[in-house]
């Protein structure tokens, strides 16, 4: 038998009663969340009314979510960890200098501006493409 840790969880043992619970051959939370969605209306043929119980229904599904996240399973998978290792020494570089408020915003507004300039540069070649009009 293998005594490395694992990051997932071990398997139970065999038994009838776990066997019993598996004849849907389905996890039971699997089998209930996939029944319990329905297949939602775009957005444009939704109501108001209707898009405000969609996105009300979105932020439940995101709280129940972050309630039920594992943190610390997340936390003992060893590439999960190097990632965040990497973003704090990148927060730290950022962070070093004493303009890095004013530097951040600045490069923020400058993609912003190029995004700006390519979302219009898109607009008036399909407004000058004769074969994109009808």
């Amino acid at each position: 038998m293998n005594d490395a840790p694992s990051v997932a969880s071990r398997p139970q043992p065999l038994t009838a009663e776990n066997l019993g619970s598996m004849k849907s051959g389905k996890a039971p939370s699997v089998a209930s969340k996939k029944g319990a969605k329905k297949a939602q209306k775009p957005a444009w043929a939704m109501t108001a009314g209707q898009t405000e119980d969609a996105k009300e229904a979105e932020i439940d599904e995101l709280l129940e979510f972050a309630y039920e996240l594992d943190y610390e399973k997340y936390m003992e998978d060893y590439e999960v960890r190097q990632a965040l290792a990497i973003i704090k020494d990148r927060v730290n570089e950022m962070t070093a200098k004493p303009d890095w408020k004013e530097q951040i915003a600045e490069e923020w507004n400058q993609a912003n501006e190029e995004e700006n300039v390519q979302r219009q540069a898109r607009r008036e070649a399909r407004n000058n493409d004769p074969d994109a009009q009808s």
